[in-house]
């Protein structure tokens, strides 16, 4: 319309985003040509925020245009994950959706950058919606401990008591640091993953219920659950059998390394834990 009145061309005033600290939503299925470029509905969302600074119902408005992009995006994704568990054989689809959830990691990783009072952390009283429905928030003990303990493959008449003081003792260093290291998502105000932090200092019991995998939501609360612990100035690592090529996988891509990949090997029923750090300075 613009382009084809030239009144109305000379009259408006034209604008580009030269640079933004907005990584685009849709950059998750297809790369932008720049890293400046945004999709048109968050063009729209960031012009109305130029236009309408102090409108009661610009925020809600930019959240509405956010949401429909993020459920294209959603579904874009799920088409492709149906078409890959119905192609189980192309490497090819297999490689590129990889590559699309960790871009879409990245971005989700993002909003809770922004949303969150510290970066990439989430202190005791913070819930942070991540999309979808689903809200990342730090766990309780006397309320979260019976599901961390109903997951957990080592569980024990004794195990209950022991991971409800575990995240008991997160929540009182998050009272002093204001950082979560003991995490939960909740889908429909139910949890349906987890991680902790071990009285040793390690991350562990790293869960997602299987109709809710396949999401970033592992990945989401490793990378959140380790800026906690970076945010302490203590020492990030966690234990992986030997023989789980999943979670090593898993581990790798998020940049995290064995501390002793030649170490021996354990052997019969009883397989080796293998110690996995992830450097600082790659954070």
């Amino acid at each position: 319309m613009v382009r084809n009145s030239p009144i109305l061309f000379e009259r408006c005033q034209p604008v580009q985003f030269m640079s933004t600290s907005d990584r685009s939503i849709y950059d998750s299925i297809r790369k932008q040509p720049e890293s400046f470029c945004l999709s048109t509905l968050e063009s729209c969302a960031r012009t109305l925020k130029l236009l309408e600074p102090n409108n009661p119902d610009m925020e809600s408005a930019v959240g509405h245009l956010h949401a429909s992009l993020r459920g294209l995006v959603n579904t874009q994704m799920k088409k492709e994950r149906e078409s890959l568990e119905a192609n189980p054989d192309s490497i090819r689809n297999s490689t590129k959706l990889e590559m699309k959830r960790m871009r879409q990691l990245d971005i989700i990783m993002k909003d809770v950058e922004q949303t969150s009072t510290t970066p990439r952390v989430v202190g005791l009283k913070n819930v942070i919606d991540i999309g979808n429905g689903y809200r990342l928030r730090s766990l309780n003990g006397t309320q979260d401990a019976k599901y961390v303990d109903s997951i957990w493959p080592y569980s024990s008449s004794k195990s209950l008591k022991m991971i409800e003081r575990q995240i008991d003792a997160d929540n009182r260093n998050s009272t002093i640091t204001g950082y979560s290291c003991c995490l939960g998502v909740e889908y429909d105000k139910q949890l349906v993953g987890c991680i902790i932090r071990h009285r040793n200092g390690s991350l562990g019991i790293l869960h997602v219920d299987n109709d809710h995998r396949r999401k970033g939501l592992g990945a989401i609360l490793v990378e959140v659950a380790s800026r906690a612990i970076m945010q302490r100035n203590e020492k990030l690592f966690a234990y992986v059998v030997d023989g789980n090529n999943e979670s090593m996988n898993f581990f790798s891509k998020l940049g995290w390394v064995k501390s002793d990949p030649a170490g021996k090997r354990g052997t019969g029923k009883r397989k080796a834990k293998r110690k996995w750090e992830k450097p600082y300075d790659n954070q």
